[in-house]
């Protein structure tokens, strides 16, 4: 027993991958590889989240930055100022992208946690041209701030690729609220749905950034997130609805 111990640390910390793998137990040495194992495994995983978490960073604040550079660049070769509105834009996108990863990587299910969804996606709109179809009264069983990261991203999606509208509804499905975020762009490839959600991965003139936040927000959350393949801009997001006040 010992000498398993001994191993499951060191493999801990030099070979996540490495395994016992004694198979059904039949003794405590048995039980102890087993739970030794599962051990590993969460520290395998915990280890591919922080990994896949430091590269949507990277993939999140280069963007900008290198925005940024090239348009110091241009001035310093032109002679020209660099225009403000350039600046405070991609300044902005840095603010907005660091926030939300953070609140990624902080995001956590809780069961008191509740909003109006339509207050919640009328923040995530802002100033930008999106047609809203809810029902009244929507609550959902997730922070403010968790909702406006998940709709914001989607959004912006939404408009890079619209040929000319983009629209959210929401509707109630049981114990969820199901949101459709939804423009008239081409939308996805059926052979892609699954991959939007991965870094770097775009369907066209973007950088596909948002949709990995939002992917990562939403596991951290309890929602459901997923792109539908059906001739338009499509991504479905099921939320808990937020049970009745006692």
């Amino acid at each position: 027993m010992h000498e398993m111990a001994a191993l499951a640390d060191d493999w801990g910390h030099h070979e996540p991958g490495r395994r016992f793998n004694l198979g059904v137990p039949r003794d405590e040495f048995g039980e102890l590889g087993q739970t030794l194992d599962r051990l590993l495994e969460r520290v395998d995983n915990a280890l591919a989240d922080e990994r896949q978490l430091t590269d949507e960073i990277a993939h999140e604040l280069r963007t900008p930055l290198t925005v940024l550079r090239a348009e110091a660049q241009l001035a310093q070769l032109s002679g020209e100022p660099v225009p403000p509105e350039a600046v405070l834009s991609e300044v902005d996108r840095l603010d907005t992208a660091i926030t939300t990863i953070l609140r990624a990587a902080r995001a956590r299910t809780d069961d008191e946690a509740r909003c109006d969804l339509r207050s919640a996606a009328r923040q995530a709109i802002g100033s930008r041209a999106v047609e809203v179809a809810f029902p009244a009264k929507v609550e959902v069983a997730v922070a403010p701030d968790v909702a406006v990261s998940l709709l914001s991203p989607l959004l912006e999606n939404g408009l890079r690729h619209a040929k000319s509208r983009v629209w959210i509804t929401a509707r109630n499905q049981g114990e969820a609220v199901v949101v459709d975020v939804l423009d008239d762009g081409p939308g996805f490839d059926p052979a892609d749905v699954n991959r939007v959600f991965e870094a770097g991965v775009t369907g066209g003139d973007g950088y596909g950034l948002g949709l990995p936040v939002v992917r990562r927000i939403a596991a951290s959350a309890g929602v459901e997130v997923r792109a539908i393949a059906d001739n338009r801009g499509h991504v479905e997001v099921t939320l808990p609805a937020a049970r009745a006040a006692t």
